[in-house]
């Protein structure tokens, strides 16, 4: 995961810029919703904080994420196993982090809006919420530390019943996560599209998706992972993802996708500490 935020970090400064005339054009559209009624709530960062609801409704929920900051923001949202604190999850985390060590198993890693750029761009995901105590967090490096432990995160409680699978939202495309691959069941479109995410692996997955030009290969992109400063590879007007979700966990990924080419890649770190782009989750697919 350091290095979708180290690369992330670099990127922040480098929005908005265009060699290209078809990154700065803007689409829109008009979209059905999801058969499914869904519960909704849309919360905003900035660079310094988070505004996001105390409680929220149990089941299937669109949560919206808008940047309105100067830098790109990570999002990953996390629950509490019953009897665990805010404040020792962020030791814990502090700890795994500082030591590349594991994640602690009692706060699994459930999704949520993540690498949302700034300028007021959004992220949407929908996921099934059960009850209990989440912490959504941002993870993006800054400076010398994670957002995370500057303060940028928001725990809340989720109060009902969750979802069940039969109101679960209709997808337009399915994508399984796996250790180390990723495989579609359907294409990608012109168009908004729901993509359903589920992790089959034993490990976290998460899933970011970006525009790239029509001529790049998959090892331009690990060129410009490496190197963000890199001209002609990626496209930042179209760049969405969802968080890490834990083994066996479901989630969709809500994007408007233009006509071209897309790169999906994973950027959780592996039990040997490399990033799992390193073991090979990565991914270029076009857009007709």
């Amino acid at each position: 995961m350091k290095t979708l935020l180290f690369f992330l970090c670099a990127i922040s400064i480098m929005t908005g810029c265009s060699t290209k005339t078809d990154r700065t054009a803007e689409i829109s559209e008009v979209e059905e919703a999801p058969a499914t009624p869904l519960n909704h709530v849309s919360f905003k960062v900035n660079d310094e904080s988070f505004e996001f609801p105390d409680t929220l409704e149990a089941g299937w929920t669109e949560m919206t994420l808008e940047n309105t900051g100067q830098a790109v923001h990570v999002g990953q949202l996390i629950r509490l196993e019953e009897g665990r604190s805010l404040n020792e999850f962020l030791e814990e985390y502090r700890k795994a982090w500082e030591t590349n060590g594991p994640r602690p198993e009692w706060a699994p890693r459930l999704g949520g809006p993540s690498s949302v750029m700034p300028g007021g761009k959004i992220g949407t995901i929908i996921q099934n919420l059960r009850p209990g105590h989440y912490i959504y967090m941002d993870i993006m490096y800054s400076g010398e530390s994670l957002g995370v432990f500057n303060g940028m995160y928001k725990d809340f409680v989720v109060t009902g019943e969750a979802g069940t699978s039969e109101q679960a939202p209709e997808a337009d495309v399915e994508l399984i996560l796996g250790d180390y691959f990723y495989a579609f069941q359907d294409t990608l479109y012109l168009g908004t599209n729901y993509i359903r995410l589920e992790n089959q692996g034993d490990q976290p997955h998460e899933t970011s998706i970006f525009k790239v030009y029509d001529d790049t290969t998959i090892d331009d992109v690990i060129a410009w992972m490496e190197n963000p400063s890199l001209e002609g590879v990626v496209d930042l007007s179209s760049y969405s993802g969802i968080g890490a979700i834990a083994s066996g966990e479901e989630a969709y990924l809500k994007m408007y996708l233009r006509k071209g080419k897309y790169a999906l890649v994973c950027y959780v770190t592996a039990p040997d500490g490399r990033p799992h782009m390193a073991h090979g989750i990565y991914q270029i697919v076009e857009v007709f």
